[in-house]
């Protein structure tokens, strides 16, 4: 009965806590991501812009692209690069980029997503000073004809501090990249190892189905690199293809419910002790019960033999009486006969 009572409150506690983590978590990530989807919308965008004012007045290159660096920070560099895939003019940060300075791109898919009209961002790369980054893409299109394309590097350390936040006390956020790949991780170090994630089934879930991913479903929790079971839920970045995962301990996540748990472990354990005493006290009773019933059954035997007693002995003075009649009949005729 105890068991069955603290199960009618306690399934609906746990249920409603990890609907409780899961909602946090849910909300810690999509803030995350809408920061990180509105840096990558608006630096395709800014790019889109310098593009379009290239395409209307070349000899303004130059500054156009100075003027895209000035105004987002997050872009490394800007150049224009022909159809052919090479470089017409770069611009660094940190300096103006000579002939020697010029890459070749023919090579890369961005490249061509660009030359058929769509802004695109590439794959992740690791630059030569270790630096996770992606290259924007825009096209210029003058009257309809596109023969050149507008890109950028964007530094994804950048985004490190859209994952961090002070709300998970144990856990952190993470960012994969269309292949399962991290590429976004607080840990500067840990961005660098760049591991291989596509094997987790919530990975496999955001990436490769586009699904949110709660956290809830049995697939979505994984032993991370600590040997901690996790408690991790997943969102696409539609922007990039990309997936953002907000992960911690499970013994954190769902802290209230180890609490409710023991809460009723407690009062299972009371109520029973509770039952002990109350049977033990029944028990002391039903024998001292038994004891009193043992000395009533013998007062009632001590009753009855009294009573026959007594019978027996009103029987007896009775003779007693009658044979002290005869004695004085007899002594009063044997008187009268002498």
């Amino acid at each position: 009965g105890l068991v069955a009572i603290n199960l009618v409150w306690l399934v609906p506690t746990i249920r409603n806590i990890r609907n409780s983590a899961s909602i946090l978590a849910l909300e810690i990530g999509q803030r995350a991501a809408h920061e990180i989807n509105f840096s990558l919308d608006g630096s395709l965008r800014d790019l889109a812009r310098s593009a379009g004012e290239t395409a209307e007045d070349p000899e303004k290159e130059k500054a156009a692209l100075q003027r895209l660096l000035k105004y987002n920070p997050a872009l490394q560099n800007a150049a224009l690069v022909g159809s052919d895939g090479r470089e017409i003019l770069r611009i660094d940060r940190l300096k103006t980029a000579d002939q020697k300075d010029l890459r070749e791109h023919s090579k890369d898919a961005y490249l061509y997503l660009a030359l058929q009209g769509a802004s695109t961002v590439s794959q992740v790369f690791i630059s030569p000073e270790s630096k996770p980054y992606v290259t924007l893409a825009a096209p210029v299109s003058h009257l309809g004809d596109i023969k050149r394309v507008l890109i950028a590097d964007l530094d994804l350390r950048d985004f490190v501090s859209a994952i961090r936040t002070p709300e998970l006390a144990r856990g952190h956020i993470y960012v994969v990249d269309v292949n399962g790949f991290q590429i976004i991780h607080p840990d500067l170090a840990e961005l660098l190892r760049r591991p291989d994630y596509s094997g987790r089934a919530i990975v496999q879930k955001v990436l490769f189905e586009g699904r949110l991913a709660n956290g809830l479903a049995p697939g979505d929790s994984y032993v991370n690199e600590a040997g901690e079971k996790t408690f991790t839920v997943g969102i696409p970045l539609s922007t990039v293809g990309w997936g953002l995962f907000v992960e911690q301990p499970r013994t954190q996540a769902f802290n209230g419910e180890r609490q409710a748990i023991v809460f009723a472990v407690i009062t299972t354990i009371l109520g029973v002790l509770v039952l002990l005493t109350i049977t033990q006290s029944n028990l002391r009773l039903g024998q001292l019960n038994a004891a009193l019933n043992n000395l009533l059954r013998e007062n009632y035997e001590s009753a009855k033999m009294l009573v026959r007693r007594d019978l027996e002995l009103s029987e007896a003075n009775s003779r007693l009486q009658e044979l002290d009649a005869v004695k004085s009949e007899f002594v009063s005729v044997a008187a009268h006969q002498l």
